[in-house]
């Protein structure tokens, strides 16, 4: 066998031409592309364009299956040209678009000087799907018959090889008309057809509920298109609006609460009335102002385009739990709970409060004293505070943020006492009106040296197992 030698200068020539001839080869992108539908494709250049840029043809190898075009809202046709500016190693994007459901298509990308390649398109079945306000994959969406509407959209898909849905815009110029059929028009009203122009690949309608119940809607399969194995419904499930109260909070006897009510729904079409009735009128009062004397019943009146409003819970018990309903038309009705608990009255300084729930551990001194420090100067007066409390039906204790005010309808006497009137005085009784949660008095220094200042519980209320003493020092 002859073996033949190539002088090196030769030799090298051919591997530069080789060389050259494939870096000035076109690369047109492969694509899947749904019937009726477009995606993108890209030629990539082995080398940047050249000054001046480079202009190139694309041609459908299969125009009856595959049109291309510029833009995505555009109609496709056989052949198109796209600039590849100077410098750049990549094509616009450009669009193709599938007028076939299977097979395969090619087209190919020529330009001056170079070689000219093909790619392939894969043709696949597409369909239209539907989704609810939160989206694809919800089979089910909740609205109320006093909400707003709900937006309900319609998706154009490609079905690839697996059986996955994937989104793709609708070829341009066709413009595709999908009517939505509703199971029961009497639950709500939706607008159709829902229009998906071309280069989108969705389109929005609204559903406004009317009536409780439950509904199906679902896109019709416009010709062209495969009927959906999911994502092919939604179900709109229709339902009164709820109320919310307040519920669970502890009332100590004979004060009172403020209770907040909000609709689930905005009031519409005028004033929505809410009556608020009590099922236990011997342990629990309702009323509209805090000055007002409860009452078995009350009506809340919220104003159109409000959802909110406030009522008063006065407790006439000091155990167990009573019950209230709310209930307006076109909303759910709505019971609460209120547990009952004892009463008490405690005493505080200046810039306090009653003592937290959490008491410090006995190796840090248990509970706190509480006192002030006042002067015989002039004008050294110390207001002092007596507070309505609920106390812990178990311990007894009360805290800053037990104090509840005390119910209209009755009004409390407290009287107050020194260990050492000789020290100090403090005014006797505090009168605490109805609806204040709260009396005032003052201490009035008359010597050095330490008092106790504390709280007589009246009749009807329970001493408190904290705060009812405050100590009292007085300094030059």
């Amino acid at each position: 066998m002859r073996h033949v030698r190539l002088p090196f200068v030769c030799a090298f020539l051919i591997l530069a031409a080789s060389v050259a001839a494939r870096a000035r080869t076109l690369l047109p992108s492969s694509a899947t592309v749904g019937a009726n539908l477009e995606t993108t494709a890209t030629v990539k250049l082995d080398e940047a364009a050249p000054s001046g840029g480079l202009l190139i043809t694309l041609t459908s190898n299969n125009p009856s299956q595959l049109q291309l075009s510029t833009k995505p809202n555009e109609p496709g046709s056989t052949s198109i040209t796209i600039m590849v500016h100077e410098g750049f190693h990549r094509s616009p994007e450009f669009y193709v678009q599938g007028l076939a459901s299977s097979g395969l298509a090619t087209y190919t990308a020529s330009a001056p000087g170079l070689t000219s390649s093909e790619a392939t398109v894969t043709l696949v079945p597409s369909s239209i799907i539907i989704g609810g306000p939160f989206g694809l994959g919800k089979a089910s969406f909740l609205a109320t018959t006093g909400s707003g509407r709900s937006v309900i959209s319609v998706h154009s898909v490609a079905i690839d090889s697996a059986g996955n849905y994937v989104p793709q815009p609708i070829a341009g110029g066709l413009t595709l008309n999908v009517n939505i059929a509703n199971s029961d028009q009497a639950v709500g009203h939706i607008e159709s057809p829902v229009r998906i122009a071309g280069g989108s690949d969705r389109a929005v309608t609204e559903f406004q509920p009317a009536t409780p119940g439950s509904t199906r809607l679902t896109p019709s399969v416009p010709a062209g298109f495969s009927i959906p194995s999911q994502f092919d419904a939604v179900t709109a499930v229709v339902k009164l609006p709820g109320i919310s109260i307040t519920d669970g909070v502890t009332i100590g006897q004979n004060l009172q609460i403020t209770g907040t009510l909000a609709l689930g729904a905005v009031a519409r079409g005028g004033n929505v009335r809410v009556t608020l009735t009590s099922e236990n009128p011997e342990q629990l009062l309702l009323a509209l102002t805090p000055t007002a004397k409860g009452s078995s019943a009350i009506t809340l009146t919220i104003p159109e385009g409000s959802n909110n409003g406030r009522y008063y819970l006065q407790a006439i018990g000091r155990s167990g739990t009573a019950c209230y309903l709310a209930r307006a038309l076109g909303y759910l009705d709505r019971k609460g709970t209120i547990p009952m608990a004892p009463s008490g009255l405690v005493v505080v300084g200046p810039l306090t409060l009653p003592e937290g729930q959490l008491l410090r551990p006995e190796p840090d001194g248990g509970a706190r004293q509480h006192g002030f420090v006042t002067t015989l100067q002039a004008g050294s007066v110390t207001p002092l505070s007596v507070y309505t409390v609920q106390l812990d039906p178990t311990s007894h204790r009360s805290a800053d943020i037990t104090i509840q005010a005390l119910r209209p309808g009755m009004s409390v006497t407290v009287d107050l006492k020194s260990t050492n009137s000789s020290v100090g005085t403090v005014a006797s009784p505090v009168i605490i009106a109805p609806g204040s949660d709260h009396g005032v008095t003052k201490f009035t220094p008359l010597a050095t040296g330490s008092t106790v200042i504390s709280v007589v519980t009246p009749e009807g209320f329970v001493e408190s197992s904290n705060d009812t003493t405050l100590k009292a020092i007085v300094t030059p």
